[in-house]
């Protein structure tokens, strides 16, 4: 028998990328109900937005940068807010070519609508865990986070 018909072996459902992969695609979809089904937004979009309450004014670049989402779905979705008005864009008075983006008072008010929402669909799906659980989840997600972040420099 020729070795390259012979498969490996791979436990998928214990395979920690795989298991991961499916935990957030089920995290994602819990939390999308309050910005999808209210306001009509993607993941995408969700995400965009958060960062810049968090960060703005900030360029798409460092939206992607920090994200990490792909540059075309953080230019389609800096493009659908703002065409939403939920952003507003204003270039770099030293830098023509680089444009900061900034949540408009819509979409202030839209994200602060949602906030409450995801918080609340957060704390569902952790209350399964208790209190030391999600310190000690908390610490797990850091410590890998930081070991493959380690890996990438």
């Amino acid at each position: 028998m020729n070795d390259r018909n012979i498969i490996t072996k791979l436990e998928l459902l214990e395979f920690f990328p795989y298991r991961l992969s499916i935990l957030e695609q089920r995290v994602s979809q819990s939390v999308a109900k309050p910005y999808k089904d209210l306001h009509n937004l993607s993941r995408n979009d969700w995400r965009a937005m958060a960062t810049l309450a968090l960060l703005q004014p900030i360029t798409a670049t460092d939206i992607a940068s920090f994200t990490k989402l792909e540059k075309m779905q953080v230019s389609r979705a800096v493009q659908r807010l703002k065409s939403e008005g939920l952003l507003v864009s204003q270039p770099d008075p030293e830098d023509k070519r680089a444009i900061y983006y900034r949540l408009s008072p819509k979409g202030v008010e839209i994200y602060n609508d949602i906030v409450p929402k995801v918080i609340d669909k957060e704390r569902d799906i952790l209350s399964c865990l208790t209190a030391s659980e999600r310190s000690t989840l908390k610490h797990l997600l850091d410590k890998v986070d930081a070991h493959l972040a380690d890996q990438d420099r």
